[in-house]
């Protein structure tokens, strides 16, 4: 059995942990870490007298391809949404091991949008949210240009990432 819950605190930014029990097993397990919370509820709904669908979401099923592996899904305070704080981490336990890759572009844009040819920079995160290692690879950014019709391929080399853990690439390079 799996069990998927959110867990929050005063100083506990909302959570989702998990925990297994095991069929030969006479008790739950200790629960483990999912995805940490990245900030505090959005309490602003709650004066606006809207409900919170914040952690309405949770999900658990055993993999169709393998019937081994369990997959389950919740919600967390995430920092970087603009609709209530919330977003949705999907977490695999048993079966073989698997990499989940998220990618974040932020990109850092001055007090006017850059001139042909002036520097752009950005930064790229992948974080790898699965319980196997993610293999180095290759990724894309295209750079559009509204001004002109030089849009630029950029490639980048994305090193191993293990098991929850992330890594972050800055680039600069100047504006098509």
């Amino acid at each position: 059995m799996v069990v998927v819950y959110n867990r929050t605190g005063v100083t506990r930014d909302p959570e989702i942990r998990f925990g297994t029990w095991m069929n030969s097993e006479p008790d739950i397990r200790p629960s483990r870490l999912l995805k940490a919370g990245e900030k505090p509820y959005a309490f602003s709904w709650v004066a606006q007298n809207t409900s919170l669908p914040w952690a309405d979401t949770a999900g658990v099923s055993v993999d169709p391809y393998d019937d081994v592996a369990v997959w389950f899904a919740h919600t967390y305070a995430d920092s970087h949404t603009t609709d209530g704080n919330y977003a949705v981490w999907v977490g695999k336990v048993f079966g073989g091991r698997f990499p989940w890759v998220k990618v974040r572009l932020n990109l850092v844009v001055g007090p006017r949008h850059p001139r042909p040819g002036e520097p752009v920079e950005f930064e790229v995160q992948f974080e790898n949210g699965g319980d196997g290692q993610s293999p180095a690879t290759r990724a894309h950014v295209l750079l559009v240009s509204e001004s002109s019709d030089k849009d630029r391929l950029l490639s980048l080399r994305v090193p191993e990432i293990p098991a929850a853990g992330s890594v972050t690439l800055r680039i600069t390079t100047n504006s098509a």
